[in-house]
């Protein structure tokens, strides 16, 4: 996934305390894993919030969209308008912040 980097490995050992008998082979437990493992991490969870931010706004937009068909008075456009770039002005920050992870993550 990520190009020439240096494979940089971490392992933590945990040492068995009370040994199966059934367990031939009672070594300890090994978890290893390298340097890629922390940028994945933070772009798996960088993708998913980027998922709920694209419904939640999706549907804040459509509400503000039902609010303005029905809206009666000059106060509930101000209203709605405020509503609407605060959306806008939300997704731009995702947007900025995707873009931000994704190069921290090119880079190292």
């Amino acid at each position: 996934m990520y190009p020439s980097r240096k494979h940089l490995a971490v392992n933590i050992s945990v040492p068995t305390t009370d040994p199966d008998p059934l367990i031939i082979d009672a070594q300890p437990s090994t978890i290893t894993a390298d340097e890629n493992f922390f940028w994945e991490a933070i772009q798996f969870v960088n993708e998913y919030l980027r998922f709920i931010l694209i419904v939640v706004a999706f549907w804040v937009i459509v509400y503000t969209g039902f609010l303005l068909m029905t809206s009666p008075s000059e106060d509930g456009f101000k209203k709605i308008g405020k509503m609407l770039v605060s959306v806008i002005v939300g997704i731009l920050i995702a947007v900025f912040a995707y873009v931000f992870v994704s190069l921290l993550a090119n880079l190292f």
